[in-house]
């Protein structure tokens, strides 16, 4: 699978300065940054229907490997946790060259590129069939391969917040992207801080963690109450599931995020709502709002943002950073993380 442009992380200029000299928080939100291409990037055009991004579409192949898990009947000589690495490292190995990880993530890239091992092999068949056989999944043959079309649902699924502050962008963050933000993060953290953390895990539950959506779409708090949008979210994930041999699995890991009952689902939905807060920030520095002309709707006229309006906003971002920065509080390298970004 070969990218449009040969290596764009050759012509993309830092945002933060020094990277020698940077903290780990900066060198995440570096990285984070810098993979955010991947989400405008295009890899297929298609005639009167979205197009797709690099990020979508290793988000797709990375839930094809997930769900291909279970259904293989030798997992134990195949390491898939390795497989989804290598999916990512096709698409963000350009933007991980100031991480401490980095080495890793061009070794998994060298592997995928020689072809010589069962994890390569599999991982670039997913990578083939996704980047260059895309439309097969209209018309799957197996339950694994249906679910990968049922997850394609997502990438029509645009981000609820972003059309209530009426982004100014031709092409808005799809859910699929999203989740590709939260995972890239997953990986920066593990690269960057040492923490007790099965980051596989949690990569497994970022991935799946918005698999409710396929069915519902993206509800959020404004939209209906939380009570309501847990019943509406079991049912449609049994129902998106109920053919899958690995459903059971995968269900296991979307009830724990749901739970936030673990340090693993703790983090997971930290992890969740900052890459939100971290995509207004890009929209913001883009220019993608117009903070004189907010809109009226149930989000904009709560009195909860009227109230952080009032004491001195001066920008979207500023309002996510306010109504947001308590949920980091016992989390410092998240806060940090978010204050530095309120630097940019």
């Amino acid at each position: 699978m070969k990218r449009i442009d040969n290596d764009p992380f050759l012509n993309y200029n830092n945002v933060l300065i020094g990277v020698d000299n940077m903290n780990e928080f900066e060198k995440v939100l570096d990285f984070y940054i810098k993979a955010n291409n991947n989400k405008r990037d295009i890899c297929i055009k298609r005639n009167n229907k979205r197009d797709y991004s690099y990020a979508e579409l290793t988000v797709i192949g990375a839930l094809y490997a997930l769900s291909l898990e279970s259904e293989s009947r030798t997992p134990m000589f195949i390491d898939y946790d390795k497989i989804i690495r290598m999916i990512f490292a096709s698409t963000m190995r350009y933007y991980a060259n100031d991480l401490k990880n980095v080495q890793y993530y061009k070794n998994l890239y060298k592997e995928l590129e020689n072809d010589n091992s069962n994890e390569a092999i599999v991982a670039n068949d997913i990578l083939d069939r996704i980047f260059n056989d895309i439309d097969y999944f209209e018309n799957p043959i197996y339950d694994y391969e249906n679910y990968v079309k049922k997850s394609l649902k997502l990438q029509n699924t645009i981000r609820k917040g972003h059309i209530y502050w009426k982004v100014n962008d031709e092409r808005l963050e799809s859910i699929l992207e999203h989740i590709y933000g939260c995972c890239i993060l997953v990986m920066g953290y593990e690269s960057e801080y040492k923490m007790s953390l099965d980051y596989n895990e949690l990569i497994k539950m970022l991935l799946v963690h918005e698999t409710e959506e396929i069915e519902i779409g993206d509800l959020t708090e404004w939209d209906i109450n939380s009570n309501d949008k847990k019943e509406l979210g079991k049912i449609a994930v049994d129902k998106v599931l109920s053919e899958l041999k690995s459903g059971k699995r995968i269900k296991s890991l979307i009830d724990e995020f749901n739970s936030k009952e673990t340090v693993l689902s703790h983090y997971a939905y930290l992890i969740d709502k900052i890459e939100y807060d971290l995509q207004v920030k890009i929209y913001d520095l883009d220019n993608k709002y117009n903070f004189n002309n907010i809109p009226n709707n149930n989000v904009t006229i709560s009195n909860k943002v009227k109230e952080i309006i009032d004491n001195g906003a001066k920008s979207v971002f500023d309002i996510h950073y306010e109504y947001d920065k308590n949920k980091f509080e016992n989390t410092r390298s998240m806060r940090r993380l978010l204050e530095e970004s309120k630097k940019l």
